[in-house]
């Protein structure tokens, strides 16, 4: 089986909303969790495989080290295309990484298209513009690295996005995020089934959660914020907060929602040991409480809970909505669990409480 394409993540929420458009559409895909999980990852033979370099937090020289030594490493695997999956609103080291990839893979130009127009989030003029966007955000100043041609595309619609897919050229390093990761999923389905993409049918229905499922939410994103909030009231779910990642012991009852949350104040924790101090702690839960179905919210977080988890490798199903990804985990004990992960910028203010919207004692696993 050919690799059509590789997609390297700064965090791990963006390769899997990235990823998962693919996976909707019948091709086979795997997410490696950090760039040790790498060659696991490559070993499962998939047709599409994004990787999260969990470098947004790192310096530009050492973000741009790890973008090279994983673009290196991918190159090996001969993909026949690469995408840079960037944050929509183009936090952390767009510059840096896009360069460093750049170089490895000898690409002429970076198309950068960060465009999410399911997400209200636009580019207009050069600059991103829309929901969670204070002010315009100049595209061009956010990739200039010297030596290296940018070419900006402005998209408002899914359709202008895959016509920025269809003017690609052999050896353009494509870089935007989920918007553009579902508009190559559209073109590569179609070009497998002979049509336009436009005529690619619409995924199938995800599985929705059931009412035992552990919410476990590290990102402080306003739009996360308003998403546990309409969960809480809204559905009547209560709200346990972790101080720097301390949880309290599990007690029953689901659902619940675990949320990270500062600590005292004048106090500065590290947030990777927040993190990983928080996934341990949800880790106890999942185990003590036994849910159907695990949510969780922020990259870091992600990353933390999986790695905690055991799991190195994942394998989305699709999503339960546009931007939430959702896959099986198989854990140390045996038993399956369903898991659906969320960026801290992505999804209406009412995404968390649709996935409960149909009500269910239960979720019919679409994969047994």
């Amino acid at each position: 089986m050919s690799l059509l394409l590789a997609i390297i993540a700064d965090d791990l929420t963006g390769a899997l909303d990235t990823a998962s458009p693919f996976a909707a559409l019948g091709f086979k895909v795997r997410v490696a969790i950090g760039p040790d999980h790498l060659d696991a990852a490559l070993g499962e033979a998939p047709e599409v495989i994004a990787v999260s370099t969990n470098s947004r937090a790192l310096d530009p020289p050492a973000a741009a080290e790890v973008a090279a030594a994983t673009a290196q490493r991918l190159l090996a695997a001969a993909p026949a295309r690469f995408l840079k999956k960037v944050d929509s609103r183009l936090k952390g080291n767009v510059a840096a990484e896009c360069a460093a990839i750049l170089g490895v893979i000898g690409a002429a130009r970076i198309v950068a298209a960060p465009a999410v127009p399911e997400q209200g989030r636009r580019t207009e003029a050069g600059s991103v513009v829309g929901r969670g966007v204070a002010a315009p955000i100049d595209i061009a100043a956010a990739f200039a690295a010297p030596g290296v041609r940018v070419d900006v595309a402005d998209a408002a619609s899914a359709a202008e996005l895959d016509a920025v897919v269809e003017n690609l050229r052999t050896g353009d390093l494509a870089a935007g995020a989920r918007g553009l990761g579902a508009a190559l999923a559209r073109k590569l389905a179609s070009e497998r089934a002979g049509g336009e993409p436009g005529d690619v049918a619409a995924p199938a229905p995800a599985p929705i959660a059931s009412r035992t499922t552990l919410f476990a939410i590290g990102s402080r994103d306003p739009i996360t914020a308003v998403q546990i909030e309409r969960l809480s009231l809204g559905r009547g779910i209560a709200v346990v907060d972790a101080p720097d990642g301390a949880l309290p012991p599990p007690p029953a009852g689901l659902p619940l929602v675990l949320r990270c949350t500062d600590g005292a104040a004048g106090t500065a924790a590290d947030p990777d040991d927040v993190a990983a101090r928080f996934a341990a702690g949800v880790a106890d839960w999942v185990a003590a409480a036994s849910p159907e179905a695990l949510v969780t919210g922020g990259g870091d977080t992600a990353f933390a809970v999986f790695r905690q988890l055991g799991a190195g490798v994942l394998a989305p199903g699709g999503e339960v909505l546009p931007g939430l990804p959702w896959m099986w985990l198989r854990l140390p004990n045996g038993r399956r669990l369903w898991c659906v992960v969320k960026s801290g910028g992505f999804g209406a203010d009412d995404a968390l409480s649709a996935l409960f919207s149909k009500e269910p004692e239960r979720f019919v696993p679409v994969d047994a």
